[in-house]
């Protein structure tokens, strides 16, 4: 890799362990709606899909979605003191830090969340927080994350767990790093050509 000054980050399931709270509230919300609770089979199979044949699957409206979304985003706000940062991760980004790379996040959970997790684990290392509604809309705001900060696409590298943080980067013309302690298999990542795809939080610190 060549040298990079900004490093931006997903949120859930690359920082924070958020995958059980995650489950235990689509379920809560599916046996409150009346849908289908998910097995601990289908939610390891869903982890070989990508986000849209998932929301594919579901069968649901664009306004049942959104609905649901808005409700989880809120449940798992009352819940952001049970999830704690990824085994590992924390040193590292303090290391980061200390090299001198500007972070950041981009992240699809509501910023109040972001801060609440942040204070809770008393992590003060990130230049920026950027929370971005639309699901798969995370292209054009890394886009206007190097232009506000002054960055060029080689000189940024974006981490995320899923699918469709390889897509944004690509899209954006920057580098990715797909961690594979998230909610896609490795396998799925490795399918979607990650610029690299580490095992731990160390990994990083191995390829910057």
């Amino acid at each position: 890799m060549n040298k990079k000054k900004l490093i931006i980050f997903d949120f859930d399931g690359t920082i924070a362990d958020s995958f059980s709270v995650l489950v235990e509230i689509i379920n809560e919300l599916s046996k409150e709606e009346g849908l289908d609770q998910f097995s601990a089979d289908q939610i390891e199979k869903a982890r070989d899909l990508p986000m849209r044949e998932i929301i594919f699957q579901l069968k649901l409206s664009k306004w049942k979605l959104f609905f649901l979304a808005r409700k989880i985003q809120k449940k798992f706000a009352q819940k952001i003191s049970q999830v704690r940062p990824i085994e590992g991760i924390v040193p590292v980004l303090a290391a980061l830090k200390e090299k001198g790379y500007v972070l950041g996040v981009l992240s699809s959970s509501r910023k109040e969340i972001l801060d609440q997790f942040m204070r809770n684990n008393k992590i003060a290392v990130f230049t920026f927080m950027h929370s971005e509604k639309n699901l798969f809309g995370k292209a054009k705001i890394l886009k206007k994350i190097l232009k506000e900060y002054a960055f060029v696409p080689s000189e940024a590298v974006y981490v995320g767990d899923e699918s469709r943080d390889i897509d944004a980067a690509k899209e954006a013309e920057m580098e990715s790093v797909s961690v594979s302690w998230g909610f896609n298999s490795k396998k799925m990542l490795a399918e979607n050509k990650p610029d690299y795809l580490i095992d731990k939080p160390e990994g990083l610190l191995e390829i910057l």
